[in-house]
């Protein structure tokens, strides 16, 4: 399995970008959903994921692609013209 992975440029841990990969396939999908499809409900998943997409969006800062969303909405990738 590789470490990294490129995306719009950027590069993200393998994780990081397989989770953003998810996000972009599976819109909607809440904190509390990814941990349970990421994680094994050891310590609070919710939590971590939320850290994981701030720091895909701080890599991203520059490509004008973005996770938004939160926990009602859940959480989607979009893309604006930089």
């Amino acid at each position: 399995m590789p470490s990294s992975e490129t995306v719009a440029g950027v590069r993200l841990t393998y994780f990081k970008a397989k989770l953003l990969h998810y996000i972009e396939k599976h819109p909607g999908q809440t904190s509390v959903e990814l941990g349970r499809r990421f994680y094994d409900n050891k310590g609070n998943p919710a939590q971590t994921i939320r850290a994981h997409i701030h720091q895909i969006n701080e890599a991203l800062m520059d490509t004008g692609m973005r996770i938004r969303g939160g926990q009602v909405v859940g959480y989607h990738v979009v893309c604006s013209s930089k």
